[in-house]
Formats: C-alpha cells, structure tokens, sequence
C-alpha cells in the first residue's frame, strides 16, 4: 500500500516553549548575542532558517550556508540607528524554511526545505483543502513569536515590562505516533506510526530546543514547558519530543 501523509497542522500550538530573557533587556549587546546564538542553532540544525523577513527588509543571500551574517548586520543596524531591537520578531512577518522529511506523491520518503506546511499539504492531500480545512493552515515547521524593544535614552532608564520569546510548532509531523484526524482514512482516529518520518527531522528539532534553553539559562534567562495538548509521555522533559514511547489507550493524542 502506497505510503501517504497523515500528519496536519492546528492553528493553535500543540507544543510551546518559553524563553524568558527580560534580565538581558538592559542589555542590547547581550540579547543581540543570544539572537544569534539561537539564528546559529536554527540553522545548524534546519530547523528554523529565515528566507525573508519584509520588516527587516531582509531575503537571504543566495549559496549561504548555516546562519546569514547578512541577517544579523540588519538587526544590529536596526538597533544602531533606530535604537529598536527586533528580538525575533521578524520571524513573523516573512517565511522560515526548515529540512523535513514526508511522503511525495509516490509514496517515497523525501527531505526538502520547506517554509510553508500548508503547500506540502495543498500539493499532496490537494482534496482536504475543500473538505477538512481545519486540519490545513497557514503556518511554519517551527513557530516564534516575541516582540520589538523601542529603547529610551539613555539607556539607563528602565524599560517597562518584561520579555519572552515563544518557541512553538502547530503539527504533529514532529511526533512519532498520533492518531489520524481524516476522516476519509482508514486509520481515522486510530494511531498512527509516524516514526519513520520523525526519525528525520525531530531530533534535529530536539538539539535546537536544548541549545536554546542552555543559552538562555546561561545568560540567567529562564526556559519553560509553557502549554502542551499531546500525550505527556511524548515530552522530553522541557527540551523537545520523545521517540521511544508507543501510544497509550484511551489518549486521544495530538
């Protein structure tokens, strides 16, 4: 039987995590370096790699290779002449590109860059778009969210509020096992092995979470499990997913 994708997306996180970073907010210089830390990481692992980000008026330069200095250069630019920093906010406003691994249309395990879920989904399961729309949207394999700081001068004076940056991904491509929420598949609402393909990309995923967190922790951030609606047993602790758990009567999973 021709293997098919039964993964899908949910507009809400399945898994967040939290980096709450606001003992560097005096501290430009320092959060700059721990952006980089965590763009580094992104893309030595492939799983969070900015193509482009309108705001910053960024598009990666071609043939590059891990993180684009270019990149960094327009943050720190940003913040030179305009005293904003754009602690990943940028993330939201362009495409993120991540390696991940998913059937074509032959049934063929495949491992491409791709920057939106929702095309692989259209371009393989093009009949869900009319008929389970809920289970396609718009998203990328791994989710950030935080916000721009607008510095007072001087510097000395106290910026109000805290900050945090949220790491999240909405598909449960990333697991190893879940039970399919198709209707029109014979495994509907039966578990399914998704191993062979998170095999691929998940501990990829794992070692940037783990990297993230020791960055944060070390520069006296703090890291979190900050929500999660899949079987607890999947979690690794606070740094990523588990793939050596099998699934568990009577848990409707993700």
């Amino acid at each position: 039987m021709k293997k098919i994708n039964r993964w899908s997306m949910d507009r809400k996180p399945l898994v967040r995590w939290l980096a709450e970073i606001s003992p560097l907010i005096q501290q430009p210089a320092v959060l700059l370096d721990w952006m980089k830390h965590v763009l580094r990481a992104g893309a030595e692992h492939n799983v969070f790699i900015p193509v482009n980000a309108p705001r910053l008026n960024y598009t990666r330069s071609p043939g590059v290779e891990g993180m684009d200095p270019q990149l960094i250069d327009r943050l720190k630019e940003l913040y030179e002449h305009y005293h904003i920093l754009d602690v990943l906010e940028f993330a939201n406003s362009g495409e993120n590109a991540a390696l991940l691994a998913y059937y074509d249309a032959e049934g063929n395990i495949v491992e491409r860059e791709e920057t939106e879920l929702r095309q692989v989904l259209l371009r393989l399961r093009p009949d869900d778009v009319k008929h389970n729309p809920q289970l396609i949207c718009l998203g990328s394999a791994v989710d950030i969210i935080s916000e721009r700081i607008t510095y007072r001068q001087p510097l000395q004076e106290p910026y109000p509020g805290g900050l945090s940056v949220r790491v999240s991904i909405h598909s449960n491509l990333w697991l190893p096992w879940f039970y399919s929420q198709y209707p029109e598949d014979m495994e509907y609402e039966q578990p399914f092995n998704n191993l062979e393909l998170a095999c691929r990309h998940t501990p990829r995923l794992n070692a940037f979470l783990a990297q993230v967190k020791e960055w944060t922790i070390k520069l006296k951030g703090a890291w979190e499990l900050n929500r999660s609606v899949i079987d607890p047993s999947l979690l690794n602790d606070d740094i990523g997913i588990r793939l050596d758990v099998q699934p568990r009567d009577g848990y409707a999973g993700a």
